[in-house]
């Protein structure tokens, strides 16, 4: 459980970093692979998600 915690954490932080650096870019894959190497262990559609929860974090 442990674990489970700290990789929310960690995930949150992802989320909550790229919507406030991306303000003005529409987000895509290739731009956070570019912009971000630390993130290629994940697949296009985890970054997706990640992306889709940045841009629900910009409008609120």
């Amino acid at each position: 459980m442990k674990n489970l915690s700290k990789a929310i954490k960690e995930y949150s932080l992802i989320v909550a970093g790229m919507a406030k650096e991306y303000t003005e870019k529409e987000l895509t894959v290739d731009i956070i692979r570019k912009d971000h190497p630390e993130l290629n262990f994940m697949d296009d559609e985890e970054i997706e998600v990640i992306i889709k929860y940045a841009n629900t974090a910009r409008n609120i």
